[in-house]
């Protein structure tokens, strides 16, 4: 006797689309991870600008006092056109207020080149951390979807627990049916 058996294309397959999601959330968290190992770098990147910043920009005043300290000077000397000075130390101090003017224009290029770098850190900071947001949120509904198809799954699995118990309660019944058929055969051929 045959027995009635389903077609298994009825029932769709539960691990198909969990491993596939279970997949997607580890690289999710992966990238979540990997983000946030960049965005702590950029933070001790900026602090280490904005330390080099501090330092420059109190080279910058000394050097700028050191500046009006020597423009003074030479100014008071200049006024007083005194040659009780020589001019090989006048000559010294124009040399060192050159070296010094030099010393200030680089150190205030160096600032805004700093400035810049945190700008352009923070900018990256700001865009890694939408980018953050936007895959935690991703995480959070792939998460929601991995837990609704595992409800499916376990009613899925319920439903095809109650579906083979049917089966085999109907297959009972009709081996049940084909034993009285063939009795009943079995008496109309005897004349039973």
């Amino acid at each position: 006797v045959n027995n009635p058996v389903p077609d298994e294309n009825l029932i769709p397959d539960p691990t198909e689309d969990l491993t596939s999601l279970a997949s997607n959330i580890k690289d999710l968290e992966l990238t979540v991870f990997q983000k946030d190992q960049k965005i702590k770098f950029r933070d001790g990147q900026i602090n280490n600008l904005q330390i080099q910043l501090k330092d420059t920009k109190n080279e910058l005043e000394n050097t700028i006092k050191e500046l009006e300290n020597i423009k003074g000077l030479y100014e008071t000397i200049s006024a007083n056109n005194d040659n009780s000075i020589p001019s090989e130390k006048l000559n010294i101090l124009q040399d060192k207020f050159n070296a010094l003017n030099k010393e200030n224009e680089k150190n205030i290029s160096r600032i805004n080149n700093l400035n810049n770098q945190i700008k352009d850190l923070d900018n990256n900071l700001l865009s890694v951390d939408e980018n953050l947001k936007d895959l935690k949120i991703k995480n959070q509904n792939l998460t929601m979807d991995n837990k609704s198809l595992l409800a499916k799954n376990l009613k899925l699995n319920e439903n095809i627990s109650k579906l083979k118990n049917k089966i085999n309660e109907q297959s009972i019944e009709v081996e049940m049916y084909l034993d009285q058929i063939k009795k009943l055969k079995d008496r109309s051929l005897h004349g039973g």
